[in-house]
């Protein structure tokens, strides 16, 4: 395509195009940020333990194990809100993908004119304000997903187990 003559439409197919694979990249960059997460989290935890668990944690050794608990707790919501910023760009591709599977696109190729879509929106902005998107998004729906409350809960568990056991075994 020469960029001296490119017309209107086929520069938004361009930049649709793009748009497909910046949104490809920020659900990457987020799981990675994700599991990152999950690795720092199952890392100062079980720091944490160690130290609660050792000899120089003395009488001190619920407190601290019951402390652990936060640890995940922390990095859960942390996990959480990449999960969040990861959905609004999902959100984004499953609307790109309704608009291209759409006879709005076939009339849009055959007047040369995108209609009822706009292009260049990686995150979304553009549903701010839909309920179904909010939803989509929500803090509260990212924190229930099955793979990361399971991993938190768990480690949650074990510290909240550890510490009762440590009350009851001097």
């Amino acid at each position: 395509m020469d960029n001296k003559n490119i017309e209107p439409f086929d520069f938004k197919l361009e930049i649709l195009k793009w748009e497909l694979t910046s949104i490809e990249k920020v659900i990457e960059r987020m799981d990675n940020l994700a599991q990152a997460s999950k690795n720092w989290a199952v890392l100062i935890w079980a720091g944490s333990i160690s130290l609660g668990l050792g000899k120089d944690a003395g009488n001190y050794r619920p407190i601290i194990l019951f402390f652990t608990s936060i640890i995940p707790i922390l990095f859960w919501l942390m996990d959480s809100f990449y999960r969040k910023l990861q959905r609004r760009s999902t959100y984004r591709l499953e609307r790109i993908t309704d608009f291209l599977n759409s006879e709005n696109f076939t009339k849009s190729c055959e007047s040369k004119n995108l209609i009822n879509f706009i292009v260049l929106d990686v995150v979304g902005r553009q549903y701010k304000d839909d309920e179904t998107y909010k939803d989509f998004v929500s803090l509260k729906r990212t924190l229930n997903f099955a793979e990361v409350k399971v991993f938190y809960l768990g480690l949650i568990i074990c510290s909240v187990v550890l510490t009762v056991v440590s009350i009851f075994i001097k």
